[in-house]
């Protein structure tokens, strides 16, 4: 959007107000009110139109790049000529406007059938015009907004609300939250005012003083002032309507509002802190709100008795009560009891006894942590049914970071890593809950191995601590294990238990890097990974943290070929600790005699097809794979080149190709599937240096996005095309995008002994898995095989490639690494 002269000087007057300590709310009503006089300049005396401005500037909530909402409300039809005058004056003064022209019937059919537009009306306020047709709409419109259908309305917005949360996240710890849409955000303000004018009768913020105590009052009118004040700053450092606090904006934003770093912080750190404190606080403000207007729908016959729970607690209008406070300040430790009392009874606390742990949180000492009381109350609710539940509820009443200290240092950290939207401890929290929702799944592995898993609480431990050792920076699977130790003293656990914790914490990366990184099919990364492991609990243990790990990076990143490679490397896991060996060439053998049709000059054949290819091509997939592979090399001896594809049911798309092996095929392979924005997860590739030629097999993820009738045969065409060396893809350059993550380029000469190791992550951008494979394509360099995935536009690639039939010398790892390093910068 290119700004004018009016822009800028506005931009430039906003900021002032920022810097001289304006509340949010006296700076989004100073820009309403400029705009207001704008408006009325633009609508001579007329008695055919109002004006009314609707939702967000209804409200005077105007960011600097807000759409100005208006509603003209005309009489009839017949004056909408006039109405395009004035829309035409408006926009002249280059604002961004969002209108619509209605009659008074029209205003009362959309506000019955929508229950956005309702919400928007709510809001409306009286502009210019016409002081009839605002007379009647106040008459006839009115009473319909704010009195008629609010059961309704009240269902519908909570409905709305849900959706919000899932689209923009159930979290407020997000790292690059939405200002306006997240949990704890703007919207729910908005919509605590939209449900309380309904129910309540309520006009503004500063009526929920009548049903709020004072100190979450202030605290609401703080919180909602400094996110104004920080959408404010986001505009103006975006230049445009953006209310996303990404990376790249946190550092300007933070300056903008007058945030420095300080000793430990950088500037974006302490303003993300900020935004959670007062994000948590609204978020749990508002619900109280939207509580107390849902009990004018829900009448509850409350009972006033109290059922005795034991000595220190019982349960009053179905939640749990301190029979005496005294008793809780002489024996701390009865405040985990009380969240063991809420695991048990599946019962919330009454706000007193919350309030009440809040305020004595300091009573949590040294002596409280090493309690054999409070260690067993913890303990047990690691062992009940509601482990996420109680969690996170300790942690948003503070008494977890007190219990646990070192869990304490890992709040509201920012850790920014490729893929994760979570700050540590809210990603901690999550891996919990991921862990238990397999509680309700016994059909799948994932399901049945959790279901078999005796002692849970050791999985629940040891996901709580996995990031410990984020606080301490760098390699923190190994700090966490320091850190862990302490914590074991204080737990007092069984050896068994505290080795256990301890390899999980250690090791907590390791499945998720073999099984993403290593080709697992080789034997050689089998051993070794075994080499680690003790025994078949363990490897379930690890198959489990490792699944809820990944399940809580983001709400998109475990996606089902993340979760199938994980189940592979973890079936072969089991039958390698098993010492299952399985012999390929005596199932071909059998699958061949069940045939009976095959010939034994076909059997000599595939025998001699099998042994021109490398050893590790019968461990890379079934009997059946062989077959149909060699159906396809008989093609290929025919035509020069051979095809096939095949939908999966994890909506997978897999590709196999034959062809002469020559330098640039696969780069020219994955060049056509780049050109039709293909997201490639996997490359396999077996050279029969013998006989010349070479299979490539290749797995893409993101099919039915993409996919269109006819795109089979036009892929068929262009991939053959490119195998025959006829047809060169046509790949435009794309430039590399900005991001807060540098690309990282790293080299394993040692870890395997057949070949080189290159791993490369950086932002992806259409082109750049054929720029990388074009390099070693051009240098001589055979790739045998890729793990290559792309998530939240982040590229994460791993190379294993030979020069010839052996590794490449050091001079050849030099000029691919230079020009892989040119091509991710």
């Amino acid at each position: 959007m290119k700004m004018n002269s009016s822009d800028i000087c506005m931009l430039d007057a906003m900021a002032g107000l920022l810097a001289d300590g304006f509340t949010g709310r006296d700076i989004v009503r100073w820009h309403a009110m400029k705009i207001d006089a704008v408006v009325r300049s633009a609508l001579p005396q007329t008695h055919s139109m109002a004006l009314f401005a609707i939702g967000g500037y209804g409200r005077c909530e105007l960011a600097p790049f807000s759409d100005i909402d208006l509603m003209f409300v005309i009489n009839d039809r017949s004056d909408t000529n006039s109405v395009e005058a004035v829309y035409y004056k408006l926009l002249e003064r280059s604002l961004p406007l969002s209108h619509s022209v209605r009659t008074i019937d029209e205003c009362i059919d959309e506000l019955k059938r929508d229950v956005i537009t309702r919400s928007s009306l709510l809001d409306a306020r009286f502009l210019c015009g016409s002081p009839a047709i605002a007379k009647k709409y106040r008459e006839i419109v009115e009473p319909e907004v704010f009195i008629k259908g609010h059961r309704d309305f009240f269902i519908a917005r909570l409905k709305e609300n849900q959706k919000r949360t899932m689209k923009f996240g159930k979290s407020v710890y997000m790292l690059q939250p939405n200002v306006k849409e997240s949990d704890g955000g703007l919207r729910d303000v908005h919509e605590a005012l939209w449900l309380s004018k309904i129910a309540l009768h309520l006009k503004c913020i500063e009526d929920m003083s009548k049903i709020l105590p004072l100190e979450d009052y202030k605290k609401l009118l703080k919180s909602y002032d400094f996110l104004l004040r920080l959408r404010t700053a986001l505009h103006i450092v975006s230049a445009r309507a953006n209310d996303i606090l990404s990376f790249d904006l946190q550092e300007d934003a933070a300056r903008t509002l007058g945030l420095g770093a300080s000793k430990y912080f950088r500037a974006s750190e302490r303003l993300l802190r900020f935004y959670y404190l007062k994000a948590k606080a609204i978020r749990e403000i508002t619900a109280r709100v939207r509580n107390i207007a849902g009990s004018a729908y829900v009448r509850i016959r409350r009972k006033f008795t109290v059922s005795k729970i034991n000595d220190t607690f019982s349960l009053s209008q179905n939640k749990i009560m301190i029979n005496s406070t005294d008793a809780l300040k002489k024996e701390p430790s009865l405040i985990l009891d009380a969240y063991r009392m809420c695991s048990i009874t599946g019962k919330d606390f009454t706000t007193f006894l919350r309030d009440f742990i809040k305020r004595h949180l300091y009573i949590i000492g040294k002596k409280t942590r090493s309690s054999p009381r409070a260690v067993t109350a913890f303990i047990d609710i690691l062992k009940g049914s509601r482990v996420f539940t109680v969690l996170r509820a300790m942690h948003d009443d503070g008494v977890l970071d007190r219990f646990i200290p070192e869990f304490g240092f890992l709040r509201s950290l920012v850790v920014y890593e490729f893929y994760h939207v979570y700050t540590v401890d809210e990603h901690t929290l999550f891996t919990i809950k991921a862990l238990e929702t397999l509680a309700e799944d016994s059909n799948t592995l994932l399901g049945r191995t959790y279901h078999n898993f005796q002692q849970k609480h050791v999985l629940y431990l040891s996901l709580l601590f996995h990031d410990l050792g984020k606080s301490r920076g760098a390699l923190h699977s190994a700090e966490g294990y320091k850190v862990i130790k302490p914590i074991m003293e204080r737990f007092n656990l069984s050896k068994s238990e505290r080795e256990e914790v301890e390899f999980l914490v250690r090791y907590h990366l390791l499945m998720s890097r073999t099984a993403f990184n290593s080709d697992i099919e080789d034997t050689e990364v089998i051993a070794a990974f075994s080499d680690s492991i003790k025994n078949e609990r363990l490897l379930s243990a690890l198959f489990l943290i490792t699944y809820a790990d990944m399940s809580a990076v983001n709400p998109d990143f475990f996606t089902s070929w993340k979760k199938n490679m994980l189940a592979d490397l973890y079936r072969r896991m089991l039958k390698f600790m098993r010492g299952v060996k399985e012999d390929t060439y005596r199932y071909i053998d059998a699958f061949l005699e069940e045939g009976k049709h095959f010939p034994p000059a076909t059997k000599q054949a595939i025998t001699e097809f099998i042994g021109s290819l490398p050893e590790r091509y019968l461990a890379s997939g079934t009997p059946e794979t062989v077959i149909k592979e060699f159906s396809l090399y008989l093609d290929f001896k025919k035509s020069g080149c051979a095809f096939s594809m095949e939908k999966n049911k994890d909506d997978t798309l897999s590709i196999t190709i034959i062809g002469s092996d020559r330098p640039g095929l696969l780069s020219s392979i994955v060049g056509v599937l780049s050109a039709r924005m293909f997201n490639i997860v996997s490359l396999r590739t077996f050279n029969s240096y013998d006989t010349g030629f070479i299979i490539d097999r290749i797995e893409i993820a993101n099919v039915s996005s993409l996919w269109w009738d006819g795109l089979d045969d036009l892929l068929r065409d262009e991939l053959t095309a490119a195998a025959l060396g006829t047809k060169t893809p046509a790949i435009r350059q794309y430039p590399n995008k900005s991001a807060i993550f540098k690309p990282m380029l790293e080299l394993d000469n040692e870890s395997m002994a057949q070949y080189t190791i290159f791993e490369i992550m950086a932002s992806d951008r259409v082109g750049l898995l054929y720029d990388m494979t074009r390099i070693f394509a051009s240098n001589s360099l055979n790739i045998l095989m890729a793990r290559v995935n792309t998530e939240s536009d982040l590229a994460h690639d791993v190379f294993y490639v030979l020069s010839g039939q052996h590794k490449p010398q050091c001079d050849e790892i030099m000029k691919v690494m230079a020009g892989l390093w040119q091509t991710l910068n």
